[in-house]
């Protein structure tokens, strides 16, 4: 168990490492992580890591964040643009929809966002990848039903 308001990122750094399962890596960003002071930093700070569930972890936070922190600005949720770009190519089942989730929950925000991740999808579908293409599909699908 883990109490956010005291939760060390040092601790957070490790749990992370030693996650092997979807469920474990999203209930850990939505229980533990997305509560913490920290948490704006970790998707990047993580983004670098090569296992499936670490690579998940900050594309799962990216989403959570998008569903739980209401007082961020857009401006705030756009940056994390760049790691979803870099990771939309990783062929891994958890990890592409885990980069698909934080795009959908980016663009459900509201009317802007919502624009901004389309034309985001649009970008990605210019890479000519299978998994960039599948997230891209994806997330445009829902998201103009949201429109």
């Amino acid at each position: 168990m883990a109490e956010p308001k005291d939760y060390p990122i040092e601790k957070a750094d490790a749990w992370m490492k030693d996650l092997y399962s979807w469920d474990i890596c999203d209930q850990f960003c939505i229980n533990v992580l997305v509560k913490t002071s920290y948490v704006l930093e970790l998707p990047e700070r993580w983004s670098v890591e090569q296992g499936e569930f670490q690579k998940r972890a900050p594309m799962a936070l990216i989403a959570v964040i998008a569903l739980h922190r209401k007082e961020l600005t857009d401006e705030q949720l756009l940056v994390y643009k760049p790691l979803l770009f870099n990771a939309a190519t990783d062929p891994r089942n958890f990890v592409k929809k885990a980069v698909n989730w934080a795009i959908r929950q980016i663009g459900k925000r509201n009317y802007e966002l919502c624009q901004a991740m389309i034309s985001f999808c649009e970008e990605l579908l210019t890479l000519e990848d299978k998994s960039a293409t599948w997230i891209a599909r994806d997330a445009i699908r829902e998201l103009k039903t949201k429109n």
